[in-house]
């Protein structure tokens, strides 16, 4: 065989295995971390509260301004993060955790095992985890003419454990963004075609709520999924009621 044609070989043969590297590497790429974690464990780290991506591997807690929480300062690192799982450590100057679970959809269940000094010695505390997951806030230039700035808020709690009531409220929202005030729920979607609302429940005991729904003039009538950090679930109905806002 010609010398040029051993080297044509060769050339061919490496640039084939460059090109498997490089799409080897395109697809076990770890995708880009949640926007938005909303978070309840029950192992005493943080309860119920938001994580906002602050870097490429990173959380810091979200509305942070009416904390009462020693974490407020926390190093809060993505170890693991993948199509199916997650891995979170967290650090404050009380205490360390390690937050682990399986994305679902969007939401994520598993565990924390938080670990503290007392009396000289560590104290382990193993608890259930469970999120809901804002991949990416939505881009709320295409939402704000539909955006009110305030609803009033009337919501159901079907929850089997308890007898089922009513609780009516206000939510006002920041008419420059798709965050609720206090960084505590997120719009991702307000359009003709449907509502969907995502984060902290804005009222009674603290848990994860997400609520869709259909706009039918200056009202919105749907469902309320709720989300307890011990891993219980219910249902329930909401309707809201709103001025439109003025078009531009």
């Amino acid at each position: 065989m010609p010398l040029n044609k051993v080297w044509l070989g060769i050339w061919l043969a490496s640039l084939l295995f460059i090109s498997a590297v490089v799409l080897s590497f395109g697809q076990n790429k770890s995708p880009r971390i949640p926007k938005i974690l909303y978070s309840c464990d029950t192992a005493g780290v943080l309860g119920c509260f938001p994580l906002l991506r602050s870097g490429e591997n990173a959380y810091v807690l979200g509305n942070t301004s009416n904390a009462s929480l020693t974490g407020e300062d926390a190093n809060i690192a993505v170890m693991q993060h993948d199509t199916v799982e997650i891995v979170i450590s967290y650090k404050d100057m009380d205490k360390s955790a390690i937050f682990s679970g399986r994305m679902v959809g969007n939401r994520v269940l598993g565990s924390a095992i938080s670990s503290a000094s007392a009396g000289g010695k560590v104290v382990k505390v193993d608890g259930k985890w469970i999120a809901l997951v804002v991949n990416e806030a939505a881009d709320f230039s295409q939402m704000a003419t539909h955006v009110p700035v305030t609803m009033n808020v009337c919501q159901t709690n079907d929850d089997d454990r308890n007898a089922a009531n009513e609780d009516c409220f206000t939510w006002s929202w920041d008419p420059k963004n798709a965050a609720f005030t206090g960084s505590r729920m997120t719009i991702e979607r307000f359009d003709d075609h449907g509502v969907s609302i995502t984060g902290m429940s804005q009222h009674g005991t603290a848990m994860l709520a997400a609520y869709t729904g259909k706009i039918n003039g200056n009202k919105i009538q749907g469902n309320v999924d709720y989300f307890s950090g011990d891993g219980h679930n219910w249902s329930g109905r909401w309707t809201a009621t709103f001025e439109p806002p003025a078009r531009k």
